[in-house]
């Protein structure tokens, strides 16, 4: 046999060895493709090096995982996984819970039945749906897609980014709206809501109440049941209807239409431009009034 066959037989046997020494299953059933990987546990199968896993029938592949449970599938480095039938991927993962899903870098999770997609995002809570980066979560049953946003509360859905949001059952799409306040919704940016079941469509809008309605810009509402269509408008009270520019309303159940009107009392209806009106019940119509007094007809 020539001595070049020779090296090739040699060869083929070394690499045989060298496979067995790295592929072994222990006496509980372990399975190991690598090197410096330690297990203890019953039925795991772990490929890479630096691995540390202790539980039974995990699937780990990758390099300095450390893993404490059952059932967990983690592909990657530097994840650190305690609980159960968690799937990881990526890099620098920190998870504390049960059947999570997991993908990115660089993300805290703690809480059961999590899917968190992207970098940096923290989670803490139950069945809460995370697509983004640098989001913080704490809470159950929230959806939250894009960037730099901070949930408080339970069945939220948010998307945007820098939102902040403090309550259950809010629905937010926007950038740097802020929300206290339960099932209000809101489109746009810059809003802030403090109550509940308040609706914005609109910019740098501003509620103080429940159940108030702006389609707007620049609008103040300090009250409930509000609705309110325009620009730079200042409300407060309760049930009034504003539309238009600049109006001032003080009072309950007004009807103001037009711009810089200036309205204090209730049940009062004025249309028009650059009207004062204090009062109760009157009717107005122009520019310029100035009306004071009940029931006046202008």
């Amino acid at each position: 046999m020539r001595k070049s066959n020779l090296k090739l037989v040699f060869l083929g046997i070394l690499i045989i060895l060298m496979q067995n020494s790295l592929v072994a299953a222990d006496k509980n059933g372990n399975t190991h493709l690598g090197l410096f990987n330690k297990t203890d546990g019953k039925n795991n199968y772990i490929v890479g090096t630096f691995n540390k896993t202790e539980g039974n029938k995990n699937n780990i592949t990758g390099a300095s995982n450390k893993t404490k449970g059952d059932e967990n599938k983690i592909v990657g480095s530097l994840n650190n996984t305690t609980g159960n039938n968690n799937v990881i991927g990526g890099a620098s993962q920190t998870t504390t819970g049960n059947n999570n899903k997991v993908g990115g870098a660089s993300q805290t999770t703690i809480g059961d039945n999590n899917t968190i997609g992207g970098s940096l995002n923290k989670t803490t809570g139950n069945g809460n749906n995370v697509l983004g980066t640098l989001q913080t979560t704490t809470g159950n049953n929230n959806t939250i897609g894009g960037a730099s946003q901070i949930t408080k509360g339970d069945d939220n859905v948010i998307a945007g980014a820098t939102n902040k949001t403090t309550g259950d059952k809010n629905n937010i799409t926007g950038i740097s709206n802020k929300t206290e306040g339960t099932s209000n919704e809101i489109l746009g940016n810059k809003n802030s809501i403090a109550g509940d079941k308040n609706n914005i469509k609109g910019i740098s809008n501003t509620l103080k109440g429940d159940s108030n309605k702006v389609l707007g810009l620049n609008n103040t509402v300090k009250g409930n049941h509000n609705s309110v269509l325009g620009l730079d408008n200042e409300i407060a009270g309760n049930k009034n209807l504003v539309a238009g520019l600049s109006n001032k309303t003080t009072g309950n159940k007004n009807l103001i239409l037009g711009a810089k009107n200036k309205t204090t009392g209730d049940k009062n209806l004025v249309a028009g431009l650059g009207n004062t009106t204090v009062g109760s019940k009157n009717l107005v119509a122009g520019a310029g009034n100035k009306t004071e007094g009940n029931k006046n007809l202008v």
